[in-house]
C-alpha cells in the first residue's frame, strides 16, 4: 500500500479525485486509507510511516474538518 502525505490528500479532497475513505484499526487505535481507482492509499505520519489516531472520532473529525462526509469503517 502506498503512503499519503497530509498536504497531497487535502488537495486530492479539494479535487474530488478520492473515491472512498476507510477508517480503519490498527494496534495503537486507527488509520486513514484513501482509495483512488484500484489503488489505497494510507495516510503518514511525518515522523512516522502511519498516521495513527488514537480515537475513532479523532481520525473522522480529521476527515470532517477537510470536507469529507463520508467514510467506511473497519473494525475487524
Amino acid at each position: 500500500m502506498k503512503l499519503l502525505k497530509e498536504e497531497t490528500l487535502a488537495t486530492l479532497i479539494a479535487a474530488h479525485a478520492i473515491r472512498e475513505f476507510l477508517i480503519v484499526r490498527c494496534e495503537g487505535g486507527y488509520a486513514i486509507q484513501a482509495r483512488m481507482g484500484r489503488e489505497r492509499f494510507q495516510l503518514r505520519s511525518r515522523r512516522e510511516s502511519v498516521r495513527r489516531f488514537r480515537k475513532l472520532d479523532t481520525a473522522a473529525e480529521f476527515l470532517r474538518t477537510r470536507g469529507v462526509l463520508q467514510v467506511s469503517l473497519d473494525l475487524a
